[in-house]
């Protein structure tokens, strides 16, 4: 019964803690289950790792493979810039002008420069996921105001993500290059 529990607690803790996202190692377990954590050990007849900010412990028979993960290239990095300068925004042109542009001009395919916009996606991607991890740490040290701000900086940072999707879609004629997401 002691087995059960704790192969349910395992289970359990895994599924209310998300993973944390610089993995290097995938642990599987027998009954499906799968841990991620950057580092882990042989005690005794446990496989130790960290998880969740603790040590979890899991009988060997328990555990069905270790595997090692691809290396993350935006693992515990800061805001990388791209080894090409990203586009710069064209300030917007009075409603009026642009309306006469359209009408004198036929549309011209432009080209859509995909491995820039792929950049700057990358850059607020790891933007993204450091500010999910200021949102981890405050939920842990359960400070409710800096999590409200937090989750706020999170909506605008996912809405500037999608916005560039949505503009990527539009000038690649409705359609998302390959490996977008």
């Amino acid at each position: 019964m002691k087995k059960f529990m704790l192969c349910l607690y395992v289970i359990l803790s895994s599924l209310i803690f998300p993973a944390v996202s610089n993995a290097d190692y995938a642990i599987h377990l027998t009954h499906g289950g799968r841990f991620s954590t950057s580092q882990y050990w042989e005690k005794n007849n446990e496989i130790m790792f960290f998880n969740s900010g603790g040590v979890v412990g899991v009988e060997k028979n328990f555990v069905r493979k270790i595997e090692k993960l691809p290396a993350d290239p935006y693992r515990d990095a800061t805001i990388r810039t791209p080894e090409r300068p990203l586009p710069q925004a064209k300030p917007a042109p009075a409603a009026a002008a642009t309306e006469e542009k359209q009408a004198a001009t036929p549309e011209v395919d432009e080209k859509v420069d995909i491995p820039a916009y792929k950049d700057r996606k990358a850059v607020m991607m790891v933007e993204l996921n450091e500010i999910t991890e200021r949102l981890r740490e405050a939920t842990l040290k359960k400070d409710e105001v800096a999590k409200e701000k937090i989750k706020e900086e999170m909506r605008k940072s996912s809405t500037q993500i999608y916005d560039l999707t949505d503009e990527v879609t539009k000038k690649n004629k409705g359609k998302l290059p390959e490996g977008w997401w």
